[in-house]
């Protein structure tokens, strides 16, 4: 609905903004799960890492309240004017040459062309096995390098945990939340001139005292350097602040009652969504070992969670996928016969077996009526499994078409779930960003785009798709498990949000021989969609 995304558009000067701000959050705040947490993260140009989340309160006044705090790993050295972040000297660019180098190595290489190259020659077969497994590695490596140095201390890992009920917040817009970190009534941990750039000043001794004041145990930061430290520190102050009042502006978030909401319909699944900037969003969030397994989805803004949910509650069947109505795309451009064969096995088992009869188009490329049947499919889900994200035969320009183009309920016309499981299916470009040039070179970028976030916007409930280049075999295996977890029939000691499809992604991770540089390619943007209960 318009009245969703046309929010932030209004002028800030206007008077309507206010007014359409709280339209849009009182329907937030009647839809959004509790358990739903939005996190969104970003590379300040001072060096700062941001961390916010946004979560409704689980109030006993049975009032609904959205509730956000803001976490700031400092950097371990100061950044001279001009030098660029810690976070892209350290994590993104070390990521960037990974990349290159997985690029170069299966860059035209499918299993037939590796099958005839290296089969024969056992040097260079096992020569491009060790550059795989080090490619995984050193993927693996950098993982566990941006946990342990941004998420490791508690306050970071808190943010992106869903439980409300042991985690203080702060109301209010961000110049009010540091406001809050800084200015505690009635605190004597820090003095009214001490900030957090005053915190920067004190010695490694003097933090841990101030840590010790507040209650802190010594196994909580001994290991922990002085950034990690600060961040432990403002986390625990923030904490003692929760009897502190924020004075609300007009970019606060509004209370919103919703009386006529069940708090136990709204438990239903947790999930964590991730909000990332335009230098995160290709960095692979979903390997860190912290949130391995767990429900989690991408968004380009929080609009998009509340439009998915406004449109669910008004369809009978919801968001689900009605697997009767599903379809699917096999090697459209006939140059992938080893994947053909090892998925349409299983998919033709799967669809037999349950006596659904999917339409499939194999070998061939879809027509344009195909697709457009698929994609307005109510409840439907299209699989794709070719080179990229298809748009070879069906292009961003029909796709966005589906914007314009409503259905009888006013909503955009795109209603499946789609897995496009293709080379670089969901990855980002900014429009300004030139092949082969050196995206930090340049202060602007506008927000990176791709299909994947195409088919978001023609309202698509879920995506599934891949940040980067994978090798044909690992990926099938991949697709294998996730469509086996999806409509399995063993329901005996299986919960319900394991059957939703952001669920069955990452756990499908470790059906990979490369764990990381193929199992971390698959991510989510949209929301959960399960399959229909009747069916399971």
């Amino acid at each position: 609905p318009d009245h969703i995304f046309g929010a932030f558009d209004i002028n800030i000067d206007d008077e309507g903004r206010k007014n359409s701000l709280k339209r849009m959050y009182d329907c937030a705040a009647a839809i959004i799960p509790i358990s739903w947490n939005f996190v969104a993260m970003t590379v300040c140009p001072t060096g700062e890492f941001l961390i916010s989340s946004l979560q409704t309160s689980n109030d006993v006044s049975k009032k609904n309240i959205f509730m956000y705090r803001t976490v700031c790993v400092f950097p371990e050295v100061d950044n001279a004017p001009h030098q660029k972040s810690e976070f892209i000297t350290e994590i993104l660019k070390p990521f960037d040459a990974i990349m290159d180098r997985n690029r170069k190595q299966i860059s035209g290489i499918d299993f037939e062309v590796a099958h005839e190259r290296y089969n024969n020659d056992k040097r260079a077969k096992l020569d491009w096995w060790e550059e795989r497994a080090k490619l995984d590695s050193s993927l693996r490596d950098l993982i566990d390098v941006t946990e342990q140095r941004y998420f490791e201390p508690i306050c970071s890992r808190d943010v992106l945990s869903n439980n409300c009920d042991n985690l203080s917040y702060c109301r209010g817009n961000l110049a009010a939340k540091f406001d809050a970190v800084s200015e505690i009534h009635g605190s004597s941990i820090l003095k009214e001139n001490e900030s957090a750039e005053s915190l920067k000043k004190m010695t490694v001794v003097q933090l841990k005292d101030k840590l010790k004041e507040l209650g802190v145990k010594s196994k909580e930061y001994k290991s922990l350097r002085k950034a990690a430290i600060i961040d432990l520190l403002l986390c625990k102050i923030q904490q003692q602040s929760k009897s502190t009042s924020v004075k609300s502006t007009d970019e606060n978030i509004e209370e919103s009652s919703s009386s006529d909401i069940e708090s136990n319909e709204r438990m239903n699944q947790s999930c964590l969504f991730l909000v990332l900037d335009e230098n995160l969003c290709r960095f692979p969030f979903e390997g860190m070992s912290i949130l391995q397994g767990k429900t989690i989805c991408r968004l380009p803004s929080f609009p998009f969670a509340i439009s998915s949910l406004h449109r669910a509650q008004r369809t009978s069947l919801g968001s689900a996928i009605d697997p009767v109505v599903a379809k699917y795309i096999l090697d459209p451009e006939s140059n992938l016969m080893s994947t053909r064969e090892r998925l349409y096995k299983h998919i033709s088992s799967i669809s037999t077996k349950n006596k659904w009869d999917w339409e499939g188009v194999v070998g061939t490329l879809p027509s344009n009526d195909f697709m457009n049947s698929a994609l307005r499919k109510k409840n439907g889900l299209l699989l794709y499994y070719g080179h990229g994200s298809g748009d070879k035969f069906f292009s961003r320009v029909q796709i966005e078409s589906l914007m314009n183009s409503k259905n009888h309920d006013g909503y955009r016309d795109c209603q499946s779930s789609i897995v496009l499981m293709g080379c670089s299916s969901g990855a980002l470009y900014s429009v300004n960003q030139h092949i082969g040039s050196d995206m930090y070179e340049s202060d602007i970028h506008f927000e990176p785009e791709g299909p994947s976030l195409s088919y978001l916007c023609a309202g698509a409930p879920c995506v599934v798709c891949n940040l980067w280049d994978v090798t044909d075999r690992d990926i099938d295996r991949y697709s294998i498990s996730m469509l086996e977890r999806l409509f399995s029939e063993d329901l005996s000691n299986i919960k319900d949000d394991e059957f939703n499809l952001s669920k069955c992604v990452a756990l499908s991770r470790d059906s990979c021989k490369m764990r990381h540089i193929v199992g971390c390619a698959p991510i989510v943007y949209g929301i959960p969609v399960s399959v229909l209960n009747e069916i399971k």
